[in-house]
């Protein structure tokens, strides 16, 4: 509205009025003397009113500005107490992240990411929702996360996905398998034969572990399908098999367990695990420090 007063406006008349000088309200406002003086013009040429007396000596209060104080600081206080409001929200001194998760994700990095957050922002509670990988996307759509950590398997119009980093299969086997030893990297043919642990169809890493079996021109024996990663390297610690999981997941897995990681090449198969989030959503301060844990 043309004659509402603005912040600067009121700003600029508080801080002539507690000091009774421009020259201190301007250094306080780090604004230029013509500027406070402007400003204070303005005011009372919108509200109709002087609020100082001037003479080439000094300023005098009016009784509106007596009168008018009052409300000026109440305002000023409001707005200071928006903006405080605002910076917390924003970084989430209180409150919570609602944060949807594929199963690998939820088994191989949130744990770690988790606790060192929650050691760094204890006011702020993590909602963990970890999802199967065709429960993922809807989570998202439809506003029960703020935002997933995964592996989009396709493009979806509502949403944006940035990478995080970058994940590829691996072997984990028992320190006493035949394939422990045989160096840090192993060849999809080198598994011709071998008894695997692998997911179950439908998963996007299981298309991609028949793809790179394709390629290398192998058949692979599988001997144990499973839903959860965790059930496989649970498997393969108790010597069932080999499994083919993400190199995240088995180098949470290797913490004091008799495991073994080798990376698979010839091909080597790279996923990426991103950050996804509906168009047009910003993700907040607290929301992007859980992030760098991640990563």
């Amino acid at each position: 509205m043309r004659h509402t007063p603005t912040v600067k406006q009121l700003r600029a008349f508080a801080a002539v009025y507690r000091s009774g000088k421009v020259a201190t309200a301007a250094a306080e406002l780090s604004l230029t003397q013509s500027a406070v003086s402007a400003l204070v013009r303005q005011l009372e040429g919108k509200l109709g009113v002087a609020l100082f007396d001037r003479t080439t000596r000094a300023l005098h209060r009016t009784a509106a500005a007596d009168h008018l104080i009052a409300t000026a600081e109440r305002l000023l206080g409001e707005l200071d107490g928006l903006a405080r409001d605002a910076q917390a929200l924003e970084e989430h001194q209180a409150g919570k992240i609602r944060v949807a998760v594929t199963l690998a994700v939820a088994q191989s990095l949130m744990p770690r990411a988790l606790a060192r957050f929650q050691r760094e922002q204890p006011q702020t509670r993590v909602q963990l929702e970890d999802c199967a990988p065709d429960q993922f996307v809807a989570a998202i759509v439809g506003e029960r996360a703020d935002f997933g950590i995964g592996v989009m398997e396709s493009e979806h119009p509502e949403l944006v996905s940035e990478v995080l980093l970058r994940d590829q299969l691996c072997l984990l086997c028992h320190a006493g398998h035949s394939l422990a030893s045989a160096g840090k990297a192993l060849r999809w043919k080198g598994l011709a034969g071998q008894p695997l642990i692998v997911v179950r169809p439908g998963y996007g890493s299981r298309r991609a572990i028949e793809r790179a079996a394709a390629v290398a021109g192998i058949e692979l024996q599988i001997v144990h399908e499973v839903s959860l990663l965790a059930t496989a390297v649970a498997m393969a610690r108790e010597g069932l098999g080999a499994a083919i999981v993400p190199a995240s997941m088995a180098a949470e897995a290797r913490r004091g367990a008799d495991l073994v990681a080798r990376r698979l090449i010839a091909p080597t198969v790279s996923r990426d695990i991103s950050v996804v989030s509906k168009k047009g959503h910003t993700l907040g301060a607290a929301a992007r420090r859980f992030l760098a844990l991640v990563a």
